[in-house]
């Protein structure tokens, strides 16, 4: 993905005009599924997207914060929108500890991206968060910008 990034971030910029700050992906080989999405420059925002309940969000905020903490430390912030019926995107703050900000000064970038997938996937309580959208999970992809100190979360909701 690191030799693919660059040549799509181009593509982005001239086929559409989209300038793209920075893209993230995650797979699920088991589902064979995955998720490629962008961190763009807009000057304006089409806001097609359906919003969260006060209870969905505030039960999706809990959750992030309790597997976040138990994985690494609390966010300072959540932000979470649903961007269709099936799709909902949450950004988490300042989640780093110490010792992986070392790795990642080390050069053991890619290695902590792997483990923490793993481990954030394992201790996410599913059956939580889909009894406060009423909804079936289909898949969770996860990333982080390491350098800005930010992860996402991205659930794939069963179609209703």
């Amino acid at each position: 993905m690191n030799k693919c990034i660059p040549e799509l971030k181009r593509i982005w910029q001239n086929e559409f005009g989209i300038t793209v700050l920075q893209l993230y992906y995650d797979w699920n080989l088991t589902n064979k599924s995955g998720i490629l999405f962008a961190e763009i420059k807009a000057t304006h925002i089409m806001n097609n997207s359906s919003s969260l309940s006060n209870e969905e969000r505030t039960g999706i905020h809990q959750e992030i914060e309790r597997f976040t903490e138990k994985a690494q430390k609390a966010p300072r912030n959540i932000k979470s929108v649903r961007l269709n019926e099936r799709t909902i995107v949450s950004k988490r703050e300042d989640i780093l500890v110490t010792i992986e900000k070392e790795l990642i000064s080390s050069g053991f970038e890619e290695e902590l991206r792997l483990s923490k997938r793993k481990l954030e996937k394992n201790i996410m309580d599913r059956e939580y968060l889909e009894s406060i959208l009423n909804q079936q999970m289909e898949d969770i992809f996860v990333d982080w910008n390491f350098h800005h100190d930010i992860g996402y979360v991205v659930m794939i909701l069963q179609a209703v």
